[in-house]
């Protein structure tokens, strides 16, 4: 995230501006939300299923 984020944030907050928070608190969670460290956990998880030892796949 961009420092100019928390700047905006700080900014909202000390001008007591709701609409501006809300925007950029928006922002922040819309970019975790497509972050590709979420795609990781699964990628994680296929490695561990293909580490085990004598399972069966079916394609």
């Amino acid at each position: 995230m961009a420092p100019s984020t928390f700047e905006r944030l700080d900014t909202a907050i000390s001008t007591n501006n709701p609409q501006l928070t809300g925007a950029v608190l928006d922002s922040v969670l819309k970019l975790a939300d497509s972050s590709p460290f979420k795609a990781l956990q699964d990628v994680a998880a296929t490695r561990e299923a293909l580490r085990e030892k004598g399972k069966a796949w079916q394609l």
